[in-house]
């Protein structure tokens, strides 16, 4: 209401002759961020003196005290036998705006500014029955400019463990090493008093003893010894104070000055100050301090900027040089620069200087490559080190294979050293750890086996395949310091088998149980003896089988496989008479490539190996330079015709932390100099996801085989990442992996899990679960942000519990309800699609493995459709349900189907330009091609069709209605007095009367109550529906109850 009105700025009024005593920690307590101004305004700045007259104050814990405030005075004052301090003047420093101009003007002006005058300061009269001693002092001056402490009388401090005058600590904001700024004195008296003062540590503060009654001195600066200082005869110790020496201020002016935001590098520097003597003292890092509580955050600084600076002077620096001048003696290499109060000003006044100095470590001010930003290698140098030379060892460090120049043996640990480049042309020992900060390569043209308990590629590259090589990395079973059975990737993992010109196709011609031979849509370049899956076309997931080539013929289509096939494997191409196309055809991938990362370990464990790409920093120690330097590690993995098998970890654990086969995480964006990328690979009996990608970018992962996993098989949780073209067949459940959790496991991961990304062209089949879990593309209209890429198109899935899930969680959507009383346009579209029934007419036999315990314990997503009523048969095969919009059902642990929150009041599907085909009564089923939902017992929302074609399809398959859940209606259920139930309950009661309040017949005056159909709607018992041919444009009629508390 008044918002220039400021209770911290308002003027002070009269505080007189006041006694307190026996009350506590405080007398009087001002705090916080009091400054008393003439106008009161929050904008105002024209200080107006607070004064406090009079004030006696005994047997208290403390007397006054203020805290951040300023201009207040204390005179005429008697503070005696107080436990801890008898005044205190902690600080003026705040986190308003400080030392205005006209708050400076009023410095040391005991009229205007901050002062203790005319007062007496006594620590024990001897009134009490045992000796008073101060826990602190008498008196605490201030962190600030300008306190003016005159005509003080401090009496009986005998103690030598307490002081007449000390210095602040704030909790919270300093404690330690703070102060520097200076308090004028005069007119002093002490009687029985051991220490007038006590400095806590190097520039606690500046007392400037005017008339000589504080330290001896008159016109002298009383400061604690600082090794520049101290030494010399001009500043002699000063009497009566515990640590303090006094300086004439003939020499000079003692300022205050700190370094805000001064960043001394990583190695702990401490600030050196030196004098023309080369006299020599230390100034610490402080993380907070007074002036700049939250100054001090080290970052790197390699700049130099003297933007702020004037010229940079071409002599030596003295007395006439100006604020901010500097210099560099490039004999001496000394760097100095000036702070001065302008002549021209009486008072003491705030100057600021933004410096930017670095001191360089490294030539060029250039500090070393850093391994995570570093492009990759791309030539062998000449000349290069080789396995087989036991000479070219002369790297290998004690400890490590290889030392003493000899080979590397079975059994031990490898280190490849930065600035090593070894080529693997010899047969390998079997290896405990491998290190590589260097280049490990294998030479081309050989077949050789790396067998490796774990490696760390630490900033360096291991470079695998190439060409016609055979190369087999055996991971059995132990530990790295980043996880057992790892890859660690924190430089470059090149591994690239022979390409291929197909990674996986589709069956050209219906493959049947008991064939030996195939034929392929597409040429292939595969060979003899390679593997490869067939994935299934019916309902059961291990009906996927793998087969080795044993011959191909013709343009490399026909394949002869070493054994008959056990399954059929469908190809169906169809052409409907609207011109729509139907094609069903198993896929065939490639599962061998030359190139092949085996994990050994026993499959009963399931927890295989894994390609961990990732960053990390440090801190490495230089023994040249003596110091740490900070070192950043990030890696890089370009994997393409590689055969992964045994890969990854059944373990649960956070995103960072995934034990997927290759976890790439927190690679930022894909970079073309420093590419990620995983292409035309296979993925082979695994314990866990395939590829997982999180906090990464832009990354493709193109054309893979992904077989035989665990809950997921690719899973992007980053931004505008590629997948593309991917096969992915058979995923179990996670607790085929746990069976003894599965009655406790909500997990519905898709086989692909996807978000913000392009997925195109990928095949789903045999999944225990979901096929894909996605946020599907964006609505038309929609504007996504400009860095954002989401596209899902031309995807196949097959063969699963359910397809295609958008989850309310994944894509934050945002419905209305009826409790909001807002109407949101809520909608879904089908449209230009093909929805089929039974794409075979004999597929009887075909039904899913209920006795999996996938089925088991996933009846959840299984709708209920197709039946006569929710109680009822399951019934057979049904399309669309109709939709029902609300803010959550609590999937996946609720029933999928049903609807567990208020529905929204608005929300319509639109089916449009779509083709049914093949819905009818066979093998006992009922096949419906739009089904009404039988779990929602609240009201359906419209469904409008348009541009439908109906081919194959019986009359009474087009759509159905089951019953009513009469087992809903229960008149007990009301609230408030409600009528729930069928029949007339719900209509009022005084349309049940005549206007003289007889009951009346309903049937009379309302024959038609209930739904108004025209004569010409004819009920349909197929339906079970009516049929009303256009003559009635039915609407959604909501009727709302404005009435808070009340539903829509």
């Amino acid at each position: 209401m008044y918002p220039s009105f400021c209770p911290f700025r308002q003027p002070f009024g009269r505080f007189v002759n006041n006694s307190v005593h026996s009350v506590g920690r405080f007398v009087v307590w001002i705090f916080p961020e009091y400054s008393s101004t003439v106008a009161g305004s929050c904008s105002a700045d024209a200080p107006f003196q607070a004064v406090f007259d009079g004030l006696i104050s005994w047997r208290n814990n403390r007397g006054l005290e203020w805290v951040m405030s300023s201009t207040i005075e204390l005179k005429n004052a008697v503070v005696y036998d107080n436990a801890d301090t008898g005044i205190l003047s902690v600080t003026a420093i705040n986190h308003q705006a400080t030392n205005l101009q006209n708050v400076q003007n009023t410095f040391y002006n005991e009229n205007t500014d901050s002062s203790i005058i005319d007062s007496i300061i006594v620590g024990d009269t001897g009134l009490s029955t045992s000796p008073v001693v101060a826990g602190e002092d008498g008196l605490t001056v201030m962190w600030d400019c300008g306190l003016r402490v005159r005509n003080i009388t401090f009496i009986n401090f005998p103690s030598s463990n307490t002081q007449a005058i000390f210095g602040p600590i704030i909790d919270g904001r300093c404690t330690v090493f703070c102060g520097g700024w200076t308090t004028r004195f005069s007119q002093l008296s002490f009687v029985n008093v051991q220490n007038r003062g006590n400095f806590r540590w190097v520039y606690d503060a500046v007392f400037i003893d005017e008339d000589g009654s504080l330290g001896n001195v008159a016109g002298s600066a009383i400061i604690a010894p600082d090794r520049l200082w101290n030494g010399s005869s001009a500043c002699p110790p000063t009497p009566n104070f515990v640590n303090a020496i006094t300086c004439p201020l003939s020499l000079g002016t003692w300022i205050r000055f700190a370094f805000n935001q001064v960043n001394l590098g990583q190695n702990g520097e401490v600030l050196n100050v030196y004098d023309t003597s080369n006299h020599h003292t230390v100034v610490l890092n402080l993380a907070k301090c007074l002036t700049h509580p939250k100054a001090y955050q080290p970052d790197l600084v390699d700049t130099i900027s003297s933007t702020s600076l004037v010229t940079p002077s071409s002599t030596p620096l003295s007395s006439a040089s100006n604020n901010g001048d500097w210099y560099y003696g490039n004999n001496t290499s000394v760097f100095t620069y000036i702070v001065k109060n302008p002549s021209t000003n009486t008072i003491p006044t705030d100057v600021s200087i933004e410096l930017n100095v670095v001191k360089c470590r490294h030539p060029n001010c250039q500090p070393p490559a850093q391994p995570g930003l570093e492009l990759p290698a791309t030539q062998r140098p000449t000349p290069a080190l080789y396995w087989s030379n036991d000479s070219d060892w002369s790297f290998a460090t004690e400890g490590y294979g290889g030392s003493n120049e000899v080979k590397p043996v079975d059994n031990t640990n490898i280190y490849i050293p930065r600035g090593v480049w070894l080529v693997v042309d010899y047969p390998l020992p079997r290896i405990l750890s491998l290190r590589i900060d260097g280049v490990l390569e294998f030479e081309q043209g050989i077949n050789d086996t790396l067998y490796v308990d774990n490696i760390l590629i630490n900033g360096g590259q291991l470079e695998l395949g190439i060409t016609m090589d055979t190369i087999n990395v055996l991971l059995p079973n132990n530990a790295g310091s980043i996880g057992p059975r790892v890859i660690g990737v924190l430089g470059g993992l090149d591994l690239h088998g022979i390409p291929h010109n197909v990674s996986w196709t589709r069956l050209a011609s219906t493959a049947s149980a008991g064939q030996t031979s195939i034929t392929l849509r597409e040429p292939v370049d595969w060979t003899i003896g390679n593997e490869i899956i067939l994935t299934t076309t019916d309902t059961r997931i291990e009906h996927s089988e793998r087969r080795t080539i044993d011959a191909i013929n013709g343009p490399g289509t026909v394949i002869t496989l070493n054994s008959a096939l056990t399954y059929t494997h469908i190809v169906i191409n169809n052409v409907f008479p609207n011109g729509e196309v139907y094609q069903v055809a198993g896929a065939v991938g490639l599962m061998t490539r030359n190139v092949r990362v085996i994990c050994q370990s026993p499959a009963s464990e399931k927890f295989g190996f894994r390609s961990l790409v990732t960053d990390y920093a440090t801190n490495i120690w230089n023994p040249v330079g003596a110091e740490h330097l900070y070192t950043y590690y990030k890696g890089y993995a370009r994997v393409s015709d590689t055969q992964f098998i045994g890969y990854g970890q059944f373990v649960d654990a956070p995103n960072e932390a995934k034990r997927e086969g290759f976890h790439l995480y927190n690679l930022g964006d894909w970079s073309a100099s420093r590419p990620t990328y995983i292409d035309s690979s296979s993925s082979d009996g695994d314990y866990y996801s395939a590829i997982g990608l999180w906090d990464t970018n832009g990354a493709p992962i193109t054309n893979n085989v992904v077989y035989n996993t665990y809950e997921s098989a690719i899973v992007i949780e980053g931004q505008n990442n590629i997948m593309q073209k991917n096969l992915v067949s058979t995923v179990y459940w996670s607790d085929v992996a746990q069976p003894e959790y599965a009655p406790f496991n909500s997990n519905w991961d898709g086989a692909i899990v996807s978000k913000t990304a392009t997925s195109v062209d990928n095949s789903v089949s045999s999944v225990q679960r979901l096929s894909y879990r996605i946020q599907g593309n964006s609505c038309p209209g929609t504007i996504l942000p400009t860095d954002i890429d989401n596209d899902y198109d031309n995807n196949e899935a097959h063969s699963y519990i359910s397809g295609v899930n958008i989850w309310p969680t994944d894509p934050g959507f945002q419905y209305d309800t009826t409790t909001t009383h807002i109407f949101g346009n809520n909608s879904m579209t089908i449209r230009n699609s093909l929805v089929i029934g039974a794409i075979t007419p004999n597929d009887c036999s075909d039904v899913p493995d209920t006795t999996t315990r996938s089925e088991q314990y996933g009846s959840k997503a299984i709708p209920i459709v197709s039946a006569i009523s929710s109680s009822g048969s399951p019934g057979g095969r049904s399309d669309i349900s109709f939709p029902y919009f609300s803010r959550d059902n609590m999937m996946p642990v609720h029933p999928w189907s049903s609807i567990g929150a208020y529905p929204c009041i608005g929300g319509v599907l639109r089916i449009t330009n779509v083709t049914f085909d093949f819905f009818n009564d066979i093998c006992s089923r009922r096949d419906i091609a739009i089904q009404v939902s039988q779990n929602n017992d609240d009201g359906q929302h419209p469904v409008i069709t348009s541009q439908i074609s109906l081919y194959n399809i019986s009359s009474g398959k087009k759509i159905f209605n089951g019953r009513p859940n009469i087992g809903v209606v229960d008149p007990s259920d009301c609230v408030g007095g409600q009528a729930h139930g069928v029949g007339d309950f719900r209509i009022p009661t005084v349309a049940l009367s005549d206007s003289n309040g007889q009951i009346i017949s309903i049937s009379g005056p309302y024959p038609g109550r209930g739904i108004d159909r025209s004569p010409a709607c004819v009920y349909q018992p197929s339906y079970q529906m009516y049929l009303c041919l256009n003559v009635t444009d039915y609407r959604m009629l909501i009727i709302e109850s404005m009435d808070a508390d009340t539903e829509t």
